[in-house]
């Protein structure tokens, strides 16, 4: 899956690129099998996609703030150690289909302001 159509569909680290044409078909299955290297997804916000990689593997370790954020500028998830913030615009698409949906907040009970009579 390219990223955008001009983009070759293999690059060596060295630099080289190659494009899959219509005569390289028989390629294809020799590539079966094969391992590469492959990068995960870039965040507008500077994130290399490691902190989506871990919201996604090990979402118990992040706050899910989707349904209770109090400014929109606010993050959509935060780290519970690191503080690192997530924004939903900023992550790739894959992240979407892999997160559970968002969970209502639980109500508190303000047990100093209820009455006992």
């Amino acid at each position: 899956v390219q990223v955008k159509p001009k983009h070759p569909d293999f690059k060596r680290k060295d630099g080289y690129s190659f494009w899959l044409g219509k005569d390289e078909k028989w390629v294809l299955p020799k590539l079966e099998g094969l391992q590469f290297d492959v990068p995960t997804a870039i965040s507008k916000k500077g994130d290399g996609g490691e902190s989506w990689n871990d919201l996604v593997q090990n979402y118990a370790n992040w706050w899910d703030n989707r349904l209770n954020k109090r400014n929109a500028k606010a993050p959509d998830f935060k780290h519970k150690e690191t503080s690192k913030g997530l924004w939903l615009d900023s992550s790739s698409k894959w992240v979407l289909e892999k997160l559970p949906p968002p969970m209502k907040p639980k109500q508190s009970v303000d047990t100093e302001r209820t009455l006992v009579s």
